[in-house]
């Protein structure tokens, strides 16, 4: 069916405006059962246009061209975000790519927009078929994707001292131990090639502990609002440091050595509280991205909570707050309508169940208009207003 619907164009516009319609259903309700069943196509294409329908929705947040490109569920998961993508292709010195397990083929597209030649490599024939699809959707005539096992194609692809082999594994699923296994593994793909160039690119699970990543290079954090997104190791030309932390869409990175910070801690929170990116507190560059003046209030496994009186602007590596009041459980409904609250965010570790059914029963109540983040340390509750800055997010870091 894809390999049809590749091949044919006028079968891929009627085959787009079905999954249109799908997605429309979808959003209005619909089950998928229902509209299979009331599709007029057959099962097989059913079935193909309502994954491609979820994948696409899944991806209307990652990609410009969300609504006409082709990806399984599995691909719209773990696609590497567009803005991800660009970035990483602009970092990268050489102008022959070769994508090993290229996938949808949106990394490779990515490469594209900078380099002179990229060929993508993958095994499964769907996305394979997706990928030049994808390709053309982008308007990309200098990509080459290839069918099959990389280990019997790799030997055949013309790789020189200019070319970098890049590789976002798949991950297997955890083992007993919670390990996944990535395919292919990145050791075996680097001692493969090692002696035709030495300019390699992995994409790894952005939790991976540095003493499991057997390949030494530069190993990039890259949070995307927030929130960590990718892990990416470089060797050769593009590797720049030990370490580097990235924050997009805002375009700022911090490269260097990793270090412990030394804060002077704060019973009391100051004027503001910052919560620093998490791509530094992953990168270990902390201690060297936020002013020295600044002491620690708190911290658990994904933040650690700064305070100060002064306001940083847009400069400070993170989100800032200005403090409202200090509060406890007791008084938070209280406090948080004092100051017009409408929704409450909470800041601090607190499971799931926990979280929504405190932040439901507080925003019942609620009848301001302003947002309210509550953060916690050992004294007590903090309630701060987000200060929210324009930036200028033209352009990402090279």
């Amino acid at each position: 069916m894809l390999s049809k619907l590749r091949k044919d164009s006028r079968i891929r516009d009627e085959a787009n405006l079905r999954i249109d319609e799908i997605i429309d259903l979808m959003r209005s309700g619909y089950s998928i059962r229902t509209i299979m069943d009331q599709s007029g196509s057959s099962k097989s294409a059913s079935a193909l246009y309502a994954e491609i329908a979820k994948a696409r929705i899944n991806i209307e947040k990652k990609f410009r061209n969300w609504n006409r490109l082709w990806m399984d569920i599995y691909s719209s998961s773990f696609s590497t975000p567009e803005i991800v993508g660009d970035y990483r292709a602009g970092r990268i010195k050489q102008q022959k790519v070769v994508d090993v397990g290229s996938g949808s083929g949106m990394q490779a597209i990515s490469f594209s927009k900078f380099a002179d030649r990229v060929t993508g490599i993958e095994i499964n024939s769907e996305r394979y078929e997706m990928s030049i699809m994808n390709s053309e959707v982008s308007m990309r005539n200098n990509i080459k994707f290839v069918w099959g096992d990389y280990s019997r194609i790799i030997y055949n692809i013309e790789v020189d001292s200019d070319t970098a082999i890049f590789s976002d594994p798949l991950r297997s699923k955890p083992g007993p131990d919670g390990t996944r296994n990535l395919i292919p593994p990145p050791e075996i793909l680097y001692n493969a090639l090692k002696n035709k160039t030495e300019n390699f690119i992995f994409d790894l699970p952005p939790l991976m502990k540095k003493d499991q990543i057997p390949i030494q290079g530069e190993k990039e954090y890259i949070s995307v609002e927030g929130k960590l997104q990718r892990l990416t190791l470089y060797t050769g030309e593009n590797a720049e440091s030990e370490t580097s932390a990235v924050m997009l869409p805002q375009g700022k990175r911090f490269k260097g050595k990793p270090g412990i910070p030394e804060f002077n801690s704060a019973e009391v929170p100051g004027e503001y509280v910052y919560l620093p990116d998490i791509s530094l507190i992953y990168s270990g560059l902390l201690y060297a991205s936020v002013p020295g003046d600044l002491m620690i209030m708190g911290e658990d496994s994904r933040r650690i909570l700064l305070t100060g009186s002064e306001e940083y602007g847009p400069d400070f590596p993170g989100d800032t707050y200005s403090v409202l009041c200090r509060s406890g459980f007791s008084d938070l409904e209280k406090d948080v309508k004092k100051y017009g609250g409408k929704r409450v965010f909470f800041r601090f570790e607190i499971e799931t169940d926990s979280y929504y059914e405190l932040k439901n029963s507080l925003e019942k109540n609620l009848h301001g208009d302003k947002d309210i983040y509550v953060f916690r340390n050992e004294n007590g509750l903090i309630l701060a207003e987000k200060i929210a800055y324009r930036e200028n997010y033209d352009h990402a870091p090279h």
